[in-house]
């Protein structure tokens, strides 16, 4: 009779070398891991990474380009603020007791909260694309692409 000690090393060791044979398959043991032709690009990487330039007109297109990103981001967050609100209005399940009366609620406020989950499901970069999509490289698609998912977990809050 095999001891547990024995029966978890041996299921140890089984499973290390299964791992090590599919890395061995999916390429960490062949020669062709490491490019030695992009140390030149990796040297001149970290060299421009601790010496960055700082000409005047590089830093000036930051700025403005900082600028923009955070007006978006403000623009975003306000409006999320706006469709959290009344999306957890909407799915507060006291409100739709006071508004339909404590027999005729049903269930509108879960029906809210499910409709809710979508928005939430799709991370912003996914709604950025599908903006993009629709409307090109506009402000309005940044904006929306951070509201309607923030707006939809503000609301669940």
């Amino acid at each position: 009779m095999i001891s547990p000690n024995n029966a978890r090393l041996t299921g140890g060791v089984l499973v290390l070398g299964a791992v090590g044979y599919a890395l061995y398959g999916a390429g960490l043991g062949g020669t062709d891991l490491v490019n030695p032709g992009g140390w030149g690009q990796f040297v001149r990487f970290w060299q421009a990474a601790l010496h960055p330039d700082l000409d005047q007109e590089l830093l000036r297109l930051t700025l403005d380009a900082t600028v923009i990103t955070l007006a978006y981001a403000v623009c975003g967050t306000t409006l999320s603020l706006g469709i959290g609100l009344v999306g957890g209005v909407l799915a507060s399940e006291i409100w739709w007791q006071t508004v339909l009366g404590n027999q005729r609620w049903g269930g509108v406020w879960i029906a809210v909260r499910s409709i809710l989950v979508i928005p939430r499901a799709l991370h912003e970069i996914l709604w950025g694309l599908l903006f993009v999509n629709l409307w090109g490289l506009d402000p309005l698609t940044a904006v929306l692409a951070i509201a309607i998912p923030f707006g939809a977990i503000t609301a669940k809050v």
